[in-house]
């Protein structure tokens, strides 16, 4: 297989790592077993770096701040919809009253899957470019995530 081929160039790491963050879940997966058959390390490397809403949700509150500050409520308020009550309590105790009240009646909406995929990847993709621009530092938040020694 020569899936690993493209990517094996300065940048390609992070240009895979981008793609698996904002792949559906079927689709992460699936791209996931194939790079795991060319190379183990890689995958496990991919695994480790990659953002997801569950890893940023679970920040520290300092920096959960810095990311929700900056998102649309209504972004913010699809993700949450159906998360857990203490998720959806350590986004409101990070947030001014005024906003979330705009995001807890975006949580009582009905939304698609995909709707709510697309606003988790938004999420994510704002994330990285917290970090790429600065803003946030994953050296800071969670070491494992640099992409430094990757």
């Amino acid at each position: 297989m020569a899936l690993l081929n493209r990517y094996r160039r300065k940048g390609g790491f992070e240009q895979l790592l981008k793609l698996i963050e904002t792949s559906n879940p079927a689709k992460r997966d699936q791209l996931l077993n194939l790079i795991e058959q060319e190379d183990q390390g890689w995958a496990e490397l991919l695994k480790m770096k990659a953002l997801s809403i569950e890893k940023i949700f679970s920040w520290q509150d300092v920096y959960l701040k810095d990311i929700v500050h900056n998102l649309n409520p209504r972004v913010l308020g699809i993700a949450l919809k159906g998360k857990p009550e203490a998720v959806q309590a350590k986004v409101e105790a990070v947030v001014p009253k005024i906003k979330w009240d705009e995001i807890s009646d975006y949580t009582k909406q009905n939304f698609s899957a995909g709707e709510i995929f697309a606003a988790e990847t938004q999420i994510v993709q704002s994330t990285r470019e917290m970090n790429e621009n600065g803003y946030i530092r994953f050296e800071d938040v969670d070491p494992r995530l640099a992409l430094k020694a990757a």
